[in-house]
């Protein structure tokens, strides 16, 4: 045991020894590899034909070290030959370490760094000044403030010291430094430190020092919470200004940019009437391939023109350049292709070329612009993108409200209905998820909803209806009207009086679809009034939806639904005249016709249409054969007072002729009377020339048996001209 003990113990010390040494022999070798690294960064800094990119890959190495031996070789190059390029590269590899790893740097760097301030080289004095500015040490601002206060020390190495602080000048020490150097009273002193304390004041006090004393007098006695409060009132000042300044440089540049690109616009579009026809296709097709974004605009613009005034769609190798362009093109050329390529309808190479774009496309704008793209060209193919971008809560609200009105585009014009239950989940979803602050998403998932026409969206199309924001109102009306849901009436009713008219035409559409009461034939009835609604296409919507309401009605109920337009004659007479025309063609019953006419004759008398009445009128006589005298007596009046008030010769002719026909003798009277009334109404001697033309039409009728009455009717016309025969002038004496 006690062997086994010794036998370890003396393992466990030559183990220890064994390490020791191995240690020593490493740490050797650790210091050797140092060395060299270290001798490679001088010869590398030292080295004349070092470029300024590799001294400076060096230098950055040789600081990133942080031993003593690397600290010591940094101070050697600073105080080595001036002449070299080593002082002035370490002084600038300082100043770049000194805002991004100040923890690199030492406080024995200061010293050689002062030193270098009194330098005859002004870029190493101020390479120097620039290292200083920044350095990590509270130690710098006094050693900077002793050596520009001494008056033994060179005037370059006092400014350069002044230099120094000056990025310090917020500070209250440093201003300090500078207000005791104005006591200095030395020209160019004084003049350095009021040019570097101008920035910290809100108004400039030149080269007033007692000015300036007056106002450090000021400041001094704040508190250090009041003294950073007004630094930062003066920092946003500063900031305004620089973002005006900024403003108007852009502004001025995108003025020259533009006057620019107008030039080259039109000296490309001069270049392109001046060329033949068969040399314009591939003209474009080079420029939409030249790589610069301006001639590719110009291109585009050329490309819509002769879309919109040719008809002529993108084709063949100007084509293949669109597709190539909505890949590679920046953003604002793929979205003018995109412009173009949305109107190239039926197209699915143009719809797949649109979709390939999605997984690239990070720019929000230009998603939007796919997505808008993408419902214009209407390919089903683009559903499932549009569902996926719906149903991301990480997309932008501006992104899913494009991808929703695209999605009820497509939907609405397309039979595939497998892609239902995913989107009707992705809407009902993000719906839910949308703030009721941001209209426009919401006005865009209830237009996706009504086109995909769920009836499981039903819930969400009865509450939006209650918005009183149009923009939610109107896809929450068609949704209503797409589900078939008729809970919500009443509240359409109300809708057909809103004062937006694209609610109103909605509501009134939705109306004459899902009313039936007569309070619904009523609120259309209303808005059929031009004097009450303004827009024609809400009065055209009205007047479909009042002839669906009554569409399922008896004629008797819809003739006594027709008087209710005696406000607006030429919808009753229209409304008459398309019932007339329905029972006509549909071969109704007798009566129904008949009492129809007599309705619609009797509006065309009541507004003084004769001429219109006419046709109806003759038709009226024509069905009293089977019926009583009576009824063809006033069939015929009516007839004969239509035809000498509106009628032509011919009209009067054609009355008069079937009246003596059928009836013979008793329709001489029935003439007279007619014409007794006519001449009655007549403005004497005024419409002398109607009498004149009523005689000599009725004195043309031929064929006809003789009478006595009928000699009396133009008797009474003739005895009407003479009575009303113009005066005769007195003769003139010779």
């Amino acid at each position: 045991m006690r062997f086994l003990s010794l036998y370890l113990r003396w393992s466990l010390t030559f183990a220890c020894v064994a390490w020791a040494q191995d240690f020593g022999t490493e740490q050797a070798g650790s210091a050797d590899v140092h060395a060299e690294q270290l001798a490679n960064c001088r010869a590398g800094i030292l080295d004349p034909q070092a470029t300024p990119e590799g001294r400076r890959r060096w230098i950055d190495n040789l600081l990133s070290y942080g031993t003593p031996q690397a600290k010591a070789l940094i101070v050697e190059l600073l105080t080595g030959t001036p002449d070299s390029l080593a002082p002035l590269a370490v002084c600038e590899g300082i100043a770049r370490h000194a805002r991004s790893h100040p923890a690199r740097l030492d406080g024995s760097f200061i010293e050689p760094l002062i030193e270098l301030l009194g330098s005859d080289s002004p870029d190493l004095r101020g390479a120097a000044a620039q290292a200083l500015a920044d350095f990590p040490s509270t130690e710098v601002t006094k050693r900077l403030g002793a050596i520009a206060s001494r008056l033994d020390a060179p005037m370059r190495a006092r400014l350069s010291a002044i230099d120094a602080m000056v990025s310090r000048v917020d500070s209250r020490e440093v201003i300090a430094e500078f207000m005791s150097l104005l006591d200095a009273d030395v020209p160019e002193i004084t003049e350095r430190v009021i040019a570097a304390l101008q920035p910290v004041a809100r108004e400039s006090f030149g080269n007033d020092v007692q000015r300036w004393r007056a106002w450090w007098a000021q400041k001094s006695r704040l508190s250090e919470e009041a003294w950073l409060a007004d630094r930062l009132q003066l920092y946003r000042t500063r900031v305004n200004d620089l973002q005006r300044e900024m403003d108007s440089i852009r502004n001025r540049e995108l003025r020259r940019q533009d006057d620019v690109t107008a030039r080259m616009r039109d000296f490309q579009r001069e270049i392109f009437r001046g060329l033949a026809p068969d040399q314009k296709r591939s003209r474009l097709a080079e420029w939409l391939a030249a790589g610069e974004p301006e001639v590719q605009l110009v291109s585009l613009e050329l490309i819509r023109g002769r879309m919109a005034d040719e008809g002529r769609r993108p084709n063949g190798e100007v084509r293949a350049a669109l597709l190539r362009l909505l890949g590679d093109g920046v953003p604002e050329v793929r979205r003018a292709v995109l412009e173009i390529v949305q109107n190239l309808e039926n197209e699915p190479e143009i719809v797949e070329a649109v979709r390939q774009m999605l997984p690239t496309t990070h720019d929000v704008s230009l998603k939007q612009a796919i997505f808008r793209a993408l419902g214009r060209l209407g390919g089903k193919e683009a559903l499932p993108d549009l569902i996926v971008e719906i149903a991301n809560p990480a997309s932008p609200p501006d992104c899913v409200r494009e991808a929703a009105l695209a999605l009820g585009n497509i939907a609405g014009r397309s039979d595939q209905r497998d892609y239902l239950p995913e989107a009707s989940l992705a809407l009902k979803n993000r719906y839910r998820l949308a703030h009721a602050a941001d209209i426009d998403l919401r006005a865009a998932l209830l237009t996706a909803m009504a086109g995909v026409a769920d009836p499981a969206f039903a819930e969400e199309f009865i509450e939006a209806v209650e918005s009183d924001r149009a923009a939610v109102l109107r896809p929450a009306i068609r949704g209503l009207r797409v589900t078939g849901e008729r809970s919500k009436v009443a509240r359409l009713r109300m809708l057909t009086a809103d004062t937006d008219a694209m609610v109103r035409l909605a509501a009134i559409e939705a109306v004459g679809e899902l009313g039936g009461e007569e309070a619904d034939l009523e609120a259309v009835l209303t808005r059929l009034n031009p004097a009450i609604e303004p827009n024609d296409l809400a009065r055209d919507a009205a007047w479909s939806a009042y002839l669906q309401l009554l569409s399922g009605k008896n004629v008797a109920q819809r003739l006594d639904r027709a008087k209710r337009l005696r406000d607006t004659p030429d919808l009753q007479i229209r409304y008459l005249q398309g019932l007339l025309d329905e029972l006509t063609s549909a071969n109704g019953e007798a009566a129904a016709i008949q009492m129809v006419r007599d309705e619609l004759v009797g509006v065309l008398e009541t507004h003084g249409l004769f001429r219109e009445a006419l046709p109806h009128l003759k038709e009226l006589f024509a069905a009293t054969a089977p019926g009583p005298a009576t009824d063809a007596r006033n069939a015929a009046g009516r007839w004969l007072d239509a035809a000498l008030h509106g009628g032509t010769d011919a009209a009067l002719l054609d009355a008069v002729t079937h009246i003596r026909r059928r009836f013979r003798k008793p329709s001489a009277e029935w003439i007279a009377e007619a014409v007794t009334r006519y001449l009655g109404s007549l403005d004497l001697p005024a419409d002398r020339d109607a009498v004149e033309r009523l005689h000599e039409a009725l004195g043309s009728v031929e064929d006809l048996p003789a009478d006595e009455e009928w000699d009396r009717i133009l008797e009474t016309i003739e005895d009407c001209l003479r009575q009303n025969a113009p005066a005769t002038e007195p003769a003139r004496s010779p």
